[in-house]
């Protein structure tokens, strides 16, 4: 053997643990730990026993291991988790695969289950790492692929650094083959995740930042952001300050969860602001419930779209998924109903005997106020005294006060739901509004990029003397709802182009 040739197996063996590793970088993020941590230990434990040359377990005991990973992941697959299952299968497929006596048809099949796996994280990605993968995937699999099929006319032979180089030459002609595959997964695969049914981007995961039908204070211990598209809106660029997407409205609280309330027939509003916007609203996932908007939206067109009163416009075809629609709205805080009322009992109502400690601090606050308890409330509940955080909140059977006279650190829902009560307790009528803040602008289409990391939540105040809403935000400014939630830094030219190409692709698909 020349003393300047690399032995083929060697070759092969580095090349399938690169292999192995990017499947498991590709899906990582998505994946249960236990899971992903059983595949590192079995791939260590197999690229050792390869590079020592020690005996591989029985052929047969890998057999049986292979249909035990099967029948198990078939006991564990539910609809809302097939991805998430089937790409954990596949990844213990390949370490089981690796811990073989290895033959040639072993090398191809472990390159085709890690671009399986690859493919795979494709219906979770919606960034621009799954492309960096597809990538890694498309050469490591392409050398693999002229490898295998040396090694299985000599296994043992070695290649020269000509013979080397020529292969790696050849496994970029394939790469460069499969490139407009890898490009073209990258933009369609997000439309795949959405017809799958909205799969949870991790399986071990409590809760993420996203919209809702509820808000229940205290359920989750922890919120993890999520940064996928929620909807793109065509529109000019406005001032940040207006940007608060309506979604729905809660006004029913029973001391843990605020809800929807039974609304009647939705009568018209009183309207005024600086200006009115159009904004062509496409869906990412084609919700089937609120229409969301700018605040206030005056009109919604769209086939199925149903007015629900103050502001609230819904899908009321319950069959299909509204993937697109027209809004137009109002540049404004406050608005007034057309009755010039309300039913007050409705916006006041609280459990009996709820939170005396926090009616306590609301009457001293309320009496230093000068007759201004809605501002005095937000000034109450701002930095320094209270703190943003999705970390450690409050999750005892008192929530509420918990996060008022304890942690005074929370998200959104806690700020808006400690208004609100508060509110209520002063003798003022109000209600959560849920739905979507902030956005980035993206130049190159001229339209808004609104992502589930956006979602929040603030509070409407019924001004008695002026007769009307106002709308108050108590979160404080560094809260992570509203911000760029690509990034900041990050969201630059590229990802400026790449998402209004994806944009495009996915009028088409």
């Amino acid at each position: 053997m020349n003393r300047r040739s690399v032995p083929l197996k060697n070759l092969l063996l580095g090349n399938t643990a690169l292999l192995a590793l990017t499947a498991l970088m590709s899906c990582v993020s998505f994946i249960n730990g236990v899971y992903a941590a059983l595949y590192s230990g079995l791939a260590i434990i197999a690229v050792l026993l390869d590079a020592f040359g020690q005996r591989h377990p029985p052929r047969f005991l890998i057999n049986i291991a292979s249909v035990g990973v099967l029948a198990s992941s078939i006991l564990r697959m539910r609809f809302d988790t097939v991805v998430i299952v089937f790409t954990e299968a596949i990844l213990l497929m390949i370490a089981v695969k690796m811990l073989e006596g290895k033959r040639s048809r072993d090398y191809y099949q472990i390159a085709a289950m890690s671009v399986l796996a690859v493919i795979s994280a494709a219906v979770d990605a919606l960034d621009g790492t799954f492309l960096y993968f597809c990538v890694l995937v498309s050469l490591f699999s392409g050398f693999q692929l002229l490898l295998a099929a040396w090694f299985d006319r000599d296994p043992d032979s070695a290649l020269t650094a000509r013979e080397t180089f020529q292969s790696v030459s050849r496994s970029l002609s394939i790469w460069a083959m499969m490139l407009p595959i890898c490009v073209v997964l990258f933009f369609i695969a997000p439309r795949a995740r959405v017809s799958l049914g909205q799969l949870p981007r991790r399986a071990n995961a409590e809760s993420y930042t996203g919209f809702s039908d509820h808000i229940t204070l205290g359920a989750v211990r922890d919120i993890q952001s999520d940064s996928s598209l929620a909807f793109r809106a065509e529109m000019p660029l406005i001032a940040p300050k207006h940007l608060f997407w309506r979604g729905m409205i809660f006004d029913v609280f029973d001391g843990r969860t605020w809800r929807l309330g039974m609304r009647g027939r939705p009568g018209r509003m009183l309207l005024s602001g600086d200006a009115t916007v159009k904004q062509e609203i496409s869906m990412e996932a084609g919700y089937l419930g609120a229409l969301f908007a700018l605040d206030m939206p005056a009109f919604v067109n769209a086939q199925g779209a149903v007015p629900a009163g103050d502001g609230v416009f819904v899908n009321g075809n319950f069959r299909s998924r509204l993937r697109s629609y027209t809004a137009i709205s109002y540049l404004s805080q406050s608005f007034s109903p057309d009755s010039r009322g309300i039913q007050r009992d409705r916006y006041l109502n609280l459990p009996d005997g709820f939170a005396p400690r926090l009616r306590e601090l609301v009457g001293q606050i309320a009496s230093e106020a000068d007759g201004k308890v809605p501002e005095a409330i937000m000034s109450y509940l701002s930095p320094p005294r209270y703190s943003y955080t999705m970390r450690g909140l409050p999750t005892s059977a008192t929530p509420l006060e918990d996060f008022v006279f304890d942690g005074r650190a929370g998200n959104c829902e806690y700020f808006a739901a400690a208004m609100a009560v508060m509110l209520r307790m002063a003798g003022i009528p109000s209600r959560l509004i849920a739905g979507y803040h902030g956005g980035v602008y993206n130049d190159s289409g001229g339209y808004y990029v609104v992502n589930q990391s956006n979602a929040h939540v603030w509070v409407e105040a019924w001004d008695s003397a002026e007769r009307l809403w106002r709308r108050y935000d108590p979160t404080p400014a560094s809260g992570e709802e509203g911000e760029d939630s690509y990034g900041g830094a990050r969201y630059g030219v590229f990802w400026m182009y790449y998402d209004y190409m994806n944009y495009q692709l996915s009028r088409v698909f």
